[in-house]
């Protein structure tokens, strides 16, 4: 990225021209010796090019608060912070921040250097360059999560040395290295951005706007989606895929938190108020995130499974791309991934999963989404490829489940893998999977989810006597591939449901004992088959009942069917974790279980035209 694409990138003022630039004081600001030194007296110089209705500040000693859980309980503290809006705040505002620069002084500091005659950059492994690095991208990250963007500008200075990081979900652009003391690049960005009247030339996502109090609109909403009088509301505009036309939603904040990754797709899933013409005012579930410009959009699978007549799916509203350049990110970049910014409305807004109020409405949540997955197979030829928890939800009016997030579906006749692509979420993926991490994914490995799905939410939201530290060690198995070989023993200790000592129904116990010991079939050593075989004379059908849907449809059929546990109030979900991890280690824990892993595979970290991701 070269510094006059950035600059060229934002409009030049019709009506104003740059003032000119005196850099006599400039040297000076650069040679303090103290970085600390530096931030009033740069503030003072660079104020003639950033717009009087602006606000630079020295922020250094105030960092916001709330957003501490971005950088692991402290607070988000930029040097310099820069707000579209006159008069400071007292301290960060990471939601009403505009930009910020990040000053050092040892050059051991510097996460790049100029490489081929300065027209690109390198990044730098040492200690102090990726802690550069990580807090850069920390304070991207924190505004890109906070607010509504599709671009953040940041600067890093050190002494003379400067350069421009502009971020989107596919990565971190960064310019070369430039003196900012001897050059006019970095006034001339602050004077474009700052006098730039169209927010979505800076960045700013102009199809999702706040909401005035005094909208006559905003009162329905806020009954409508339970809020409290001083929530935000923020009108949502959709553009449909099908005839072209615009509808506008409206919502508050997301009630998911996995748009907190500094690249992927961002996904933000909200209850929404729809008031449209020609329906009853109404609650609909929206989703907005980046989806992968190569693959086929959701709605389109949805469209396909109606079309087949698969149950347990909600129905869509309505959904499309929006429309604009800055909407999609990494196109033509051969490090980037290329996303394009996507909205889903669905017509059924459910509750998640972990949610049930007994063990036989989570069963039967999970048998209603594992219908919906065969019949998907059977019929559309679609398999899922993402079972986890966040995936399930238990419908509002009927109580039964719906198997969601079908972005990542794929055709079984389809064997080609897909670039940078590890399907699934971590926590859930089959252990075959784990082990062979290029292996094609495959309906069993689906199957096998399930019962992982259930054994989590078992391990961590249903009553036992199970002691805090044995069900901490238990829930560790699911977060890393690192201990496949622990996880795998979930699915084959044969003791392992009755050492929960469950305080719920012996129907549900009996169930899991059932799924697990099937589930765990695909992983026996031909030592242990034989000693089974002379327990089981049947066991090579019970080999291959995992491979297809029928025989674990039909099992959780016939348990469901028992109106003895159907009537079982007493084992409803109640989070176990409150008694041995903090806050964060919940909030980390559940976070985890919601986001499906759509990395991608580690970037090259090379010279590209001064283009380069940044990670801490």
């Amino acid at each position: 990225m070269t510094i006059r694409s950035v600059l060229d990138s934002l409009p030049q003022p019709k009506d104003k021209t740059l003032p000119e630039v005196d850099p006599s004081p400039y040297s000076e600001i650069a040679n303090q010796r103290l970085e600390k030194d530096m931030y009033d007296p740069f503030n003072q110089a660079m104020a003639p090019f950033i717009s009087k209705e602006w606000s630079i500040v020295n922020s250094s000693s105030s960092g916001d608060e709330d957003f501490a859980f971005f950088a692991q309980g402290h607070v988000i503290k930029p040097d310099v912070t820069i707000y579209p809006k006159k008069g400071a705040p007292a301290k960060c505002n990471v939601r009403g921040l505009e930009t910020f620069i990040e000053f050092k002084v040892d050059k051991y500091d510097d996460p790049f250097e100029n490489k081929d005659d300065n027209q690109a950059i390198e990044v730098l492994e040492n200690k102090k360059a990726r802690d550069t690095r990580g807090q850069l991208g920390l304070y991207m990250n924190a505004i890109q999560a906070s607010q509504q963007r599709t671009r953040v500008f940041g600067i890093y200075i050190r002494r003379q040395v400067c350069c421009i990081l502009r971020h989107s979900r596919s990565g971190t652009e960064v310019t070369p290295l430039f003196d900012w003391t001897s050059t006019t690049y970095l006034q001339e960005f602050l004077w474009r951005l700052s006098h730039a009247k169209d927010a979505e030339s800076r960045g700013h996502d102009t199809s999702f706007v706040p909401l005035e109090s005094t909208d006559h609109r905003a009162e329905a909403a806020r009954q409508m989606l339970g809020l409290k009088k001083n929530a935000p509301l923020y009108e949502v505009f959709v553009y449909s895929q099908e005839d072209g036309g615009c509808r506008s939603f409206i919502v508050s904040e997301p009630f998911t938190n996995t748009h907190t990754y500094p690249i992927g797709r961002g996904t933000r899933c909200f209850e929404a108020y729809d008031y449209n013409e020609g329906c009853k005012p109404r609650l609909v579930l929206l989703k907005d995130s980046w989806r992968v410009a190569s693959y086929g959009r959701e709605s389109d699978t949805y469209a396909k499974l109606k079309k087949e007549g698969v149950p347990y799916i909600p129905d869509v509203v309505t959904a499309g791309d929006i429309p604009g350049i800055l909407q999609e990110c990494g196109a033509g970049e051969e490090s980037f991934r290329h996303l394009v910014h996507f909205r889903l409305v669905l017509k059924q807004v459910g509750r998640p999963i972990m949610s049930f109020t007994s063990t036989w409405e989570l069963v039967n949540a999970i048998s209603c989404a594992f219908k919906a997955h065969h019949q998907a197979v059977k019929k559309a030829r679609i398999l899922h490829r993402d079972i986890s928890v966040g995936n399930i939800i238990i419908d509002k009016a009927t109580g039964d489940g719906y198997l969601i997030d079908w972005e990542m579906a794929k055709s079984i006749d389809d064997e080609a893998p897909r670039t940078h692509e590890r399907t699934g979420t971590l926590q859930f993926r089959s252990v075959l999977l784990l082990r062979r991490g290029k292996a094609l994914h495959k309906v069993v490995d689906d199957i096998e989810s399930f019962v992982q799905v259930l054994l989590w939410i078992t391990l961590r939201y249903v009553k036992s006597k199970l002691l805090p530290e044995d069900r901490k060690t238990f829930l560790g198995y699911f977060d890393f591939e690192s201990v496949v070989g622990s996880k795998l023993l979930l699915l084959t200790n044969d003791r392992l449901i009755g050492s929960l000592s469950l305080l719920s129904s012996p129907h549900f116990k009996e169930l899991l004992k059932g799924l697990q010991f099937h589930a765990g079939l695909r992983y026996i050593d031909e030592d242990s088959l034989l000693a089974l075989k002379e327990l089981h004379a049947d066991l090579d059908q019970r080999l291959e009942r995992m491979n297809t849907h029928e025989w674990m449809e039909g099992y959780m059929d016939s348990c469901l069917a028992n109106e003895e546990w159907k009537s079982t109030t007493h084992d409803g979900s109640e989070d176990q974790m409150p008694t041995l991890a903090t806050k964060r280690e919940r909030e980390e824990v559940n976070r985890k279980s919601q986001e499906p892993e759509y990395k991608d595979e580690p970037i090259r970290k090379r010279a590209k035209t001064g283009s380069s991701v940044v990670s801490g």
